[in-house]
């Protein structure tokens, strides 16, 4: 059934609750991050107990005592100035860096349901800026999440079926609540964790979505907690350590391929790894420090199809941006026909044009370089390539409902007109 809103937890989802380590820190020197992880742990440890004991204080009584016993475990005096200060921060804690984005590209209804009670959750949201349909706090039924009866909040809200809405939380054991009250739920999965054994492993489990940027929690260089911010003179968020002053950039990676050639077939590998296990690819892999992206081409070709070459110009140049990579392949030319499968590999083929197995090419790269090769490596023996970065196809019924929805067009109409459009990419 087709989601028609989504409902977002607000802390750790859409507002990154560690954005307090400034000011803790500048209150506590040398203890910023470690006051900031105890008072979170001890923030939500609060709201359980007082769930399981039927004993309800508004969530920012709760913040005010997780904060009050965080600074005595911690050892700190914390004096009247110091808790209105830290407390005033989870009114303007600082939203995701693609948090502003996301909700502006999501064309249906979208709300927020927080355990956050109302004189925390409006003026947080007025001083972000987000822009929602709805901001529904748990004060209304004095009992905190993953309670059943809270998630029921949303579907009078919205006036929609459970079964239309979906969930959005980074906090796992939020998101396998929503999903035992019958959301349709998407995790979002900073820190990479494993999903928490809460009975629901016989039930589908939650949509994952990893961070596209790489989630930090501790500076490389001093060990010290880091935040995300822009930094002065920059232009994007960076994690910052604000111990040392270690800014830490996060860039593409490069992965680095070859094209082996012999009498007009192509050498491929099945792959014996996951993703894509089973699948054919071009040998290519992630290129190391301390070697060139020539060197790295020879080195993942004679690791995966134990194939040595003489090595060409570069073919094509691909950007995925989804994935924060560049794929580069190589033109080459097999020394001899002594290959073999290596540790990654289930096996390797000198394959002809008509015996490519289209539908089985692991990446979408891959299938763009190999029909460049056969459309144009013959004609244009030195030239660069540099398509645009491969978008995911769709089903035909997923694109002819998408443009009936642009066009105002039938269903039939919408059908023919995909019928006589080929995809971008062949895979």
């Amino acid at each position: 059934m087709r989601v028609e809103a989504l409902v977002f937890d607000a802390y750790g989802t859409l507002y990154d609750v560690h954005s307090v380590v400034q000011r803790c820190e500048s209150c506590f020197p040398g203890k910023g991050t470690q006051l900031s992880q105890l008072w979170r742990a001890k923030q939500l440890e609060y709201t359980w107990q007082r769930s399981l004991m039927q004993r309800y204080a508004p969530f920012s009584q709760v913040t005010r005592e997780a904060l009050a016993y965080s600074c005595a475990a911690l050892g700190l005096e914390l004096s009247v100035a110091r808790m209105e200060a830290l407390l005033s921060e989870y009114l303007r804690l600082e939203p995701f860096p693609e948090v502003a984005a996301a909700l502006e590209r999501l064309p249906m209804k979208k709300a927020i349901l927080s355990n956050g009670s109302p004189d925390l959750l409006e003026p947080l949201v007025r001083n972000s800026g987000l822009h929602l349909d709805a901001v529904l706090s748990v004060d209304a039924l004095r009992v905190y999440k993953p309670a059943p009866q809270v998630y029921e909040l949303a579907v009078k809200a919205l006036h929609l079926p459970k079964e239309r809405i979906g969930f959005v939380s980074s906090n796992c054991w939020d998101a396998l609540g929503a999903k035992s009250y019958g959301f349709t739920v998407y995790w979002i999965n900073r820190s990479g964790a494993p999903l928490d054994a809460l009975g629901l492993a016989s039930s589908p489990t939650p949509s994952c979505v990893r961070s596209r940027s790489c989630r930090m929690k501790f500076c490389a260089n001093c060990g010290a907690g880091v935040v995300q911010r822009v930094p002065p003179g920059d232009t994007l968020p960076r994690w910052v350590c604000d111990n040392c002053g270690e800014i830490h950039y996060q860039n593409p990676k490069l992965v680095v391929g070859t094209i082996p050639e012999h009498e007009g077939k192509l050498l491929l590998c099945r792959r014996a790894i996951e993703p894509r296990y089973g699948y054919w690819t071009l040998p290519a892999g992630f290129m190391e420090n301390n070697e060139t992206a020539s060197q790295a081409a020879l080195r993942e070709t004679l690791e995966e199809a134990g194939a040595t070459l003489e090595l060409g110009e570069p073919f094509s140049l691909i950007s995925v941006p989804r994935v924060n990579q560049v794929h580069l392949f190589y033109r080459a030319r097999l020394r001899n026909l002594e290959f073999k499968p290596g540790e990654e590999t289930l096996e390797v083929a000198l394959v002809e044009e008509a015996a490519i197995p289209w539908k089985d090419i692991a990446f979408r790269t891959v299938g763009l370089t190999l029909k460049l090769w056969f459309n144009v490596a013959s004609s244009s023996p030195s030239a660069w390539h540099r398509p645009p970065h491969p978008r995911r196809t769709r089903s035909p019924r997923m694109r002819s409902r998408a443009a009936t929805r642009a066009r105002g067009w039938s269903m039939r109409t919408a059908r023919r007109w995909w019928a006589r459009r080929s995809p971008p990419i062949a895979t």
